[in-house]
């Protein structure tokens, strides 16, 4: 199996993906990104706990991003490091081949894809916290999107706000692939 989870699922669900999409989840071993990002985070004190307890960054504003992925069978051990605060997560793809099932702390989730003009969009189609799946009301509503963007970088575009609570967390922006360094003798 070649590819994280994403790519599994975009190809089950017969998804086509934006070039830099598709090199982005393509692969496997480690690989590297950087770019940057800009992070708004919620101004609500509980949906700010709430973020801080799934591993958001809590503070906004323009950040350097710094992106490791591994990859190995089909599963993937992200770290997203914002100047310092790394979120990490760990994906497969669910019993439905179509899905992704992301684990970030105490928080699972269940990641249904679609394709629309040229973007991928990742939505949140179940919750579940300590194991303990939450009703759809208390589900958080995410508008991810990944896309290739002018220059033809790979671009994002990830928030998630609750209901009555207002925003969790958005970051938007791009990475680029570092290219791998010759080891030292």
């Amino acid at each position: 199996m070649s590819g994280d989870p994403f790519h599994l699922a975009a190809q089950a669900a017969g998804l086509a993906l934006p070039p830099a999409v598709a090199a982005f989840h393509r692969g496997s071993g480690t690989r590297i990104w950087h770019g940057e990002a800009e992070v708004e985070t919620g101004r609500n004190p509980v949906s700010r706990l709430v973020a801080r307890m799934a591993g958001f960054p809590a503070r906004a504003g323009r950040a350097t991003i710094r992106v490791t992925t591994e990859t190995a069978a089909g599963r993937s051990r992200w770290a997203r490091d914002f100047q310092g605060h790394v979120t990490r997560s760990a994906l497969q793809r669910g019993t439905d081949r179509t899905r992704v099932i992301e684990r970030m702390g105490l928080v699972t989730l269940t990641l249904a894809l679609r394709a629309t003009a040229g973007r991928l969009h990742i939505d949140v189609a179940g919750i579940a916290v300590l194991g303990v799946p939450l009703p759809r009301f208390l589900c958080p509503i995410s508008e991810t999107i990944e896309y290739q963007d002018a220059q033809g970088r790979f671009a994002f575009d990830v928030s998630a706000r609750l209901p009555m609570l207002g925003r969790l967390i958005r970051y938007h922006g791009h990475l680029t692939e570092l290219e791998p360094t010759a080891p030292i003798c």
